[in-house]
């Protein structure tokens, strides 16, 4: 699925997906190269970068250039991130105890693993030139389930989600109120089958 697709959900309606980030850490230009391909839809490069007050998202830099040192007009685009801020942000998130703004929800049947490597990073102090500075630390190998929810919010203010009405989108794609964590009873609805909603 990419940016600029529809995907069914249990109310069958379906959510619009506004934007895609994949990371470039690993096989580069083979992100780029993908994210070249779909970049009309809002589909970007993305690298993180460990920097204190370094914006969530910035602006979009141009990666591709040609054999005069010229970039590409439709070339692939990065965006970095700054993901020691947004690993605060998930951490407040996390520290949020009861339902509400903040609040992170998580689907039933999570494996233990999902949680250990969500929480894998601790911030320490260190003295760096005379001065103290915090960095996040690993406390366990894996960390994978930290850097998506890290790069998924990046991809979520650059979508615009922090303007959103969540009640009324809620309304709109799960009308009856359902719980959207439970297991479903049967295949999810196909595109068609309902209205769509575009978020």
């Amino acid at each position: 699925t990419t940016a600029g697709n529809y995907i069914p959900v249990y109310s069958g309606n379906s959510v619009y997906v506004a934007a895609l980030g994949v990371d470039s850490g690993y096989m580069t230009q083979v992100v780029y190269d993908f994210c070249r391909k779909w970049q009309r839809k809002h589909v970007f490069a993305t690298k993180g970068v460990a920097a204190p007050g370094k914006s969530a998202i910035g602006p979009e830099k141009r990666v591709d250039y040609n054999h005069n040192g010229k970039a590409i007009r439709h070339g692939a685009r990065l965006r970095v991130m700054g993901v020691d801020t947004l690993k605060e942000r998930v951490f407040q998130a996390l520290a949020v105890n009861q339902p509400g703004p903040g609040f992170m929800h998580f689907p039933r049947g999570l494996a233990t693993e999902y949680f250990e490597g969500l929480t894998s990073e601790k911030k320490i102090p260190r003295r760096k030139k005379g001065a103290i500075v915090y960095e996040y630390v690993k406390t366990r190998e894996r960390n994978e389930p930290l850097d998506l929810e890290v790069g998924n919010h990046a991809v979520f203010i650059y979508a615009g989600g922090q303007r959103v009405n969540w009640d009324d989108l809620e309304r709109r794609i799960n009308p009856q109120q359902r719980d959207i964590f439970a297991p479903l009873p049967g295949p999810l609805p196909q595109r068609g089958e309902g209205e769509g909603s575009n978020a």
